[in-house]
């Protein structure tokens, strides 16, 4: 369960209560869900009056005025997709406080192992698209923090600075600020505090120009890096399998240049790892970018 000063929620697999405390020693409990409740007990995070949680129904948060679903339905549907669903008892869940975003750890199809292997991540300041997701492997997550250090404490502690495992400016040094913490496969405590991972935003197939086929010149990423790449996929139908075109690097226009013919579309932007970058706001076409090409 989850507690605030005033109360809190007990969740069972079957059902959720709310309690309210009254006095120092009395309590209120009321039913809120008869049938929603939660198998992922480390599934549940709290923050200022509200608790996140993996239930029968998918990602939801209960608080602020009732019971809502955070994980749209093609959300869940991935996430069930990309699990494993013999383990949803070993979801993780943890909260990191600087940022305001709520991370899931669990374990992909056929993964046995106390090592998880893949986050989801759900961000509370991003209505429009508050989902991420990453492969990252760890045994446990959790907000954490650790006591601050000096420069001669690093030199007690390593052998030299080459051995320092974080950069000196890094703010694990600064201890007191918790931030989202780890337990390695080797055991260890760790900080999410390295170089950037590798970053993709795609877009699902969708039909640019309605009853017609379209052609494409390129697209455009909004973000604030000029170390993007992209490509865009195109097909007749739905069904049909997809056929990427060549990936290309942003130009000094903005555009990643393409050239394709469809009725259906995807599109992908990439930026390398170890980029340094803020954030990229999705993919976006202007009037020439993209062109009816015809009805047949």
């Amino acid at each position: 369960g989850c507690t605030t000063q005033l109360g809190g929620y007990v969740f069972l697999s079957q059902g959720i209560w709310r309690f309210v405390r009254h006095y120092d020693k009395v309590f209120d409990f009321a039913l809120v869900h008869e049938d929603h409740g939660t198998d992922s007990p480390y599934s549940i995070v709290s923050h200022d009056d509200q608790a996140f949680f993996y239930g029968q129904d998918g990602f939801q948060a209960i608080g602020g005025g009732g019971q809502r679903q955070i994980g749209d339905h093609w959300v869940n549907d991935w996430f069930l997709d990309n699990c494993n669903q013999d383990r949803l008892n070993v979801i993780c869940a943890a909260l990191d406080p600087l940022v305001g975003r709520i991370f899931w750890l669990f374990p992909t199809p056929g993964n046995d192992t106390t090592t998880l292997d893949h986050i989801i991540c759900h961000d509370m300041h991003n209505e429009e698209k508050p989902w991420t997701h990453a492969a990252v492997s760890a045994e446990y997550i959790f907000p954490g923090a650790t006591p601050g250090a000096t420069l001669a404490d690093l030199t007690t502690l390593y052998s030299t600075l080459d051995a320092v495992p974080y950069p000196l400016g890094s703010r694990i040094w600064l201890g007191g600020n918790p931030g989202l913490a780890a337990f390695d496969s080797a055991h260890k405590l760790a900080f999410f505090s390295g170089s950037n991972l590798t970053a993709t935003v795609q877009t699902g197939l969708f039909q640019p120009v309605p009853g017609q086929r379209f052609y494409v010149n390129g697209f455009r990423g909004g973000g604030d890096t000029s170390s993007a790449s992209g490509r865009v996929s195109s097909v007749e139908r739905p069904q049909d399998t997809q056929a990427w075109q060549a990936s290309a690097t942003v130009t000094a226009q903005g555009l990643i240049p393409q050239r394709a013919s469809g009725k259906y579309m995807r599109a992908e932007m990439t930026i390398p790892a170890g980029t340094t970058w803020d954030h990229a706001a999705g993919i976006d076409f202007q009037d020439d970018d993209l062109v009816p090409d015809g009805q047949r």
